[in-house]
């Protein structure tokens, strides 16, 4: 993403005051998750939610968290993004509980070195992804999968970024593009990098410039090749989902005969 220990404990700082933390009744309820339809192989579901707007107000049940998550959690010195890294991952729990069919803090998450959550023994593969405000989760059975969100910022070094990290033939690509549509093509081109190495269980740490994608945000996204693999692009597909205005979103599953379902996540009030 363009972006000291804590015990678990009954409480939740939010800035200087301490309160309460939700009960699991109350934390479920404001996660509700209507899923009507079970995840079978070879669909792909999408979740898109944005924070609750008092995401900052609320005191997350930390304890819920692994050790790993808490520690995450007390590195951020702001406070809000302290909290929406406690919600993104609680709402992950809950999301993933609705279709494992257990509670949510039942649901236990293993962590790759790069921080990558992942369930240990189940076929359920999925991605999570959160940018200004916004969360992304696509989750598939049976194959890999990733998923990223940017909030299409404006960029000072954004030129600079795309010479460096991009392919030749990408960033020729978007300085090719109507002036209009560079920064849309340098986060379309950022978005579906990042996806498919997410989906690899690299992050950020793997290499950038190994592969290339479409970065013409007019045509539908697509993995165009990857170095010494000539045969692995066409093993992809790769989907923009629509994610509101100034937000760009793509989600890379390794399999291509898919059927595609989108949600929409609203935070429950009351």
């Amino acid at each position: 993403m363009l972006r000291r220990e804590i015990p678990a404990s009954a409480y939740c700082g939010c800035g200087s005051r301490k309160m309460a933390v939700l009960s699991m009744t109350e934390f479920q309820h404001k996660t509700s998750l209507d899923i009507h339809e079970p995840l079978s192989v070879g669909t792909v579901h999408v979740w898109h939610a944005r924070y609750p707007d008092d995401a900052e107000e609320i005191p997350w049940p930390l304890g819920w968290l692994s050790e790993e998550e808490r520690e995450r959690y007390a590195r951020f010195r702001i406070d809000r993004k302290r909290q929406d890294f406690a919600f993104g991952r609680l709402w992950l729990r809950a999301l993933l509980a609705s279709y494992l069919g257990c509670p949510s803090a039942r649901v236990s998450l293993l962590h790759t070195e790069r921080g990558r959550p992942y369930l240990a023994q189940d076929d359920l593969q999925f991605n999570l992804s959160h940018s200004g405000g916004r969360l992304l989760c696509g989750l598939v059975r049976d194959c890999p999968i990733g998923v990223d969100i940017e909030q299409n910022a404006d960029v000072a070094a954004r030129d600079g970024i795309a010479r460096r990290f991009f392919t030749t033939g990408e960033y020729e690509a978007i300085r090719g593009l109507p002036e209009s549509l560079q920064a849309a093509g340098f986060f379309r081109c950022w978005t579906s990098k990042e996806a498919y190495l997410k989906a690899g269980s690299q992050g950020l740490a793997g290499h950038l410039g190994s592969f290339e994608v479409e970065p013409d945000p007019r045509k539908s996204p697509a993995l165009i090749a990857v170095h010494d693999q000539p045969e692995e692009a066409a093993a992809w597909q790769l989907r923009a989902i629509p994610a509101g205005t100034d937000y760009d979103a793509i989600c890379a599953v390794r399999r291509t005969d898919l059927s595609w379902r989108e949600f929409t996540w609203h935070p429950h009030s009351g």
